[in-house]
């Protein structure tokens, strides 16, 4: 499975489904890439997501 992380204050956060409390997972990093690339859109430069497996 692949989640979308950053870190800030060297504390790591998991993008969560909007449904629901939990993480939101992906299962290809394609797909998770495309996501993340989408939100790096509207953030600033130091609180970038990035695909991370778990």
């Amino acid at each position: 499975m692949f989640h979308i992380v950053r870190t800030t204050n060297e504390k790591v956060e998991f993008l969560k489904d909007s449904s629901s409390q939990f993480a939101k997972s992906f299962s290809t990093s394609q797909a998770a890439d495309r996501f993340c690339k989408k939100l790096n859109k509207s953030v600033t430069i130091d609180k970038q997501w990035s695909v991370a497996q778990y």
